[in-house]
């Protein structure tokens, strides 16, 4: 009878593995060869952009959505982690993903992937351990990097600049026709155009003059303004 019922349950297994697997097939046939959001076209390959694909290659065996079991290993924050989806967890789209930090030891690493994926394809913990050895190089070159102090790269917005520079060539005529204006009215202000009325700003001394010029200046522009209204 426990035989029997073993049996049974292996089968309804199965029975839901394989309807799962036709499912991936028509998954497949769809962003395989339809549409996918995901998928970059080139000439030569096409690649794919979505954060789990252990490849970064778009086909059958490495596509994150065509496959309900897939592994594939992550960098977040300087730590390797493995992502393992399996059947059990289709059902919950936010626990899909099941995450286990790798030790930063590289050989107890990859004891870790051999554990947690001792069932699975040899092609998917080839790709795994490929995808972790590349991560923990690209680590060791960004630390070494850092330890010989590069100067860092900061991008030239080319547009801002322009603008910029266009600002201050503006600034610097908009300040020469000022002072061109206010020599202009210091110059008749001495020789006497407009009477006595400000001749006294001429005589007063150097570090109090510029203020009173200034609004001399001004009242004679405010003065020039109204007659011409």
């Amino acid at each position: 009878g426990i035989n029997a019922e073993y049996m049974g349950v292996i089968k309804q297994f199965n029975l839901r593995v394989f309807c799962l697997m036709q499912v991936d097939e028509v998954v497949w046939q769809i962003i395989g060869h339809e549409h996918c959001s995901f998928r970059i076209k080139t000439p030569t390959q096409n690649f794919c952009r979505n954060d789990y694909n252990v490849t970064g290659l778009c086909n059958r065996s490495s596509c994150p959505l065509a496959n309900s079991n897939y592994a594939t290993v992550r960098e977040k924050k300087g730590e390797c982690y493995l992502y393992i989806k399996t059947v059990e967890r289709t059902h919950t789209p936010r626990d899909m993903w099941e995450e286990i930090k790798l030790d930063k030891n590289y050989a107890k690493a990859l004891e870790q992937i051999d554990q947690n994926l001792e069932f699975w394809p040899r092609y998917l913990i080839h790709k795994c351990k490929q995808r972790f050895t590349k991560l923990k190089q690209m680590h060791i070159r960004m630390r070494r990097l850092k330890l010989k102090g590069m100067p860092e790269i900061v991008q030239i917005k080319k547009k801002t600049e322009r603008r910029d520079k266009i600002r201050e060539q503006k600034a610097e005529i908009a300040a020469k026709i000022e002072n061109v204006i206010e020599n202009e009215l210091l110059e008749r202000l001495k020789q006497g155009t407009y009477g006595d009325i400000y001749l006294s700003l001429i005589h007063i001394s150097e570090p109090t003059r510029q203020a009173e010029i200034s609004y001399a200046v001004f009242c004679l522009k405010k003065k020039n303004l109204s007659s011409v209204i």
